[in-house]
């Protein structure tokens, strides 16, 4: 179900005889005691000679063990709030990217994470023409919680006064996993 979603974009703008790239994200998910706060920062890129008006769809992890968001924040690159329309595991929101062009758009939400798990999909990277030009994810951790768990490896640790970040950088990023993080309250 997630990845025929997570397919919406695509079948549209083939549909539509547009294409948009999804070029690059900058992911923040800040970890807190029983919730977990994402950023996501997603650039799109119109190499088009058309102007492109569609609707993304934006996926959560359909699970167990993560309700849906209890908030949720969509954005352009100039601030202006995104009316966006929630479904049964994720959001759909409307993009416009100008012809020759590339968008940035900003998706925040806040999810309650009871069993001290958190996971972003990354799975859809797959049904992208493209790979990302690049991926950076970096997880904000509050001392008074552990770390017991990253998918992705390869990270840097950056301790940061109360709190530790975990980053990870990819370039020419495709993912057949998502990103999940387990931890543990000290």
């Amino acid at each position: 179900m997630r990845k025929i979603a997570a397919c919406m974009l695509f079948l549209t703008s083939l549909t539509s005889g547009q294409s948009i790239i999804f070029h690059s994200e900058q992911i923040r998910i800040d970890i807190m005691t029983h919730s977990c706060r994402l950023t996501g920062n997603y650039t799109f890129r119109n190499d088009s000679d058309r102007v492109i008006r569609q609707m993304l769809y934006y996926p959560f992890p359909d699970n167990i063990y993560l309700p849906f968001p209890h908030s949720i924040t969509v954005t352009d690159d100039h601030g202006n709030i995104i009316d966006h329309e929630n479904n049964r595991s994720g959001i759909s929101f409307p993009i416009h990217i100008l012809s020759d062009n590339t968008r940035c758009y900003s998706v925040v939400y806040e999810q309650s994470t009871p069993e001290q798990f958190f996971e972003y999909i990354l799975d859809t990277t797959m049904d992208w023409h493209f790979p990302l030009a690049s991926a950076e994810f970096i997880i904000v951790v509050p001392d008074n919680i552990s770390i017991e768990e990253i998918s992705l490896s390869d990270y840097e640790i950056i301790k940061n006064g109360e709190e530790t970040r975990y980053r990870i950088y990819r370039e020419n990023f495709r993912s057949d996993k998502n990103l999940s993080i387990q931890w543990r309250i000290k």
